[in-house]
């Protein structure tokens, strides 16, 4: 008996909600630009001064700023609240590409492993209840294609990054297994959101240049990425099976 019909269901489906959220997600990042826009001077001047105080602040506590958005970000992502994508982007906007992407990277591996031992030791047996025909054809897949299936999961993202965590804590996997997978086939995915937030202009140039800000090369790449991203990973996971 055959996977295959399944599989390309349960991907199709996941591609399609895939594209739907990116497209919310930078749908209301662009709305939101367009409201700082609108703001007035006034309203200008108390956000940059509460800019000017933050980075400030960031850049006198570096390190210890580091520890509490990594620890933050580890228990935002292991405790699956929405909204993970939109504190990436802050994170590299606030610590540019190179130390947003190694704290973004190991704090979101750490995340999901936290989410896999929490289903592991606590909710295995609702989960298989209560996403009875997604863990069946998840399980199928798993048992067929192994560590394959988690590290394409993980490249392109056909099923959502916390019930992939939920889901997986639920088979045999070794959980060091489970982690080094979960870092290298996340990694492609999270150096282009770490670009697209290093890449947003600050809220002083959007304030001088909003048009120009908004509009500069870096962003419209880092927004054209975001959106060949499944494609790229599809392509490469097929030239790579």
């Amino acid at each position: 008996m055959t996977t295959q019909p399944s599989n390309e269901r349960l991907q199709v489906g996941w591609t399609k909600h895939f594209r739907r959220l990116s497209l919310v997600c930078l749908g209301g990042l662009l709305t939101a630009g367009w409201m700082i826009v609108r703001k007035s001077s006034l309203d200008w001047e108390w956000i940059l001064e509460q800019e000017a105080v933050l980075t400030a602040l960031t850049q006198d506590h570096f390190f210890a700023s580091l520890a509490v958005v990594f620890i933050g970000y580890v228990l935002w992502a292991g405790l699956s609240i929405p909204g993970v994508t939109l504190v990436t982007l802050v994170v590299a906007w606030f610590y540019g590409f190179w130390v947003g992407l190694l704290l973004v990277s190991f704090a979101s591996t750490a995340g999901a492993t936290l989410a896999f031992l929490i289903s592991r030791r606590l909710l295995q047996d609702w989960l298989k209840t209560r996403w009875q025909k997604r863990w069946m054809a998840f399980d199928e897949s798993f048992r067929h294609h192994g560590n394959w299936f988690l590290f394409s999961l993980r490249l392109m993202p056909v099923i959502p990054f916390f019930l992939i965590n939920l889901l997986t804590g639920c088979t045999s996997m070794r959980t060091h297994t489970y982690w080094w997978i979960s870092q290298l086939g996340m990694l492609p995915g999270t150096m282009a959101y770490v670009y697209a937030g290093s890449a947003m202009p600050s809220l002083e140039e959007i304030s001088q240049a909003p048009v120009q800000a908004i509009m500069r090369p870096e962003w419209l790449l880092a927004l054209i990425l975001l959106a060949a991203l499944p494609w790229i990973a599809r392509l490469v996971l097929q030239r790579w099976r």
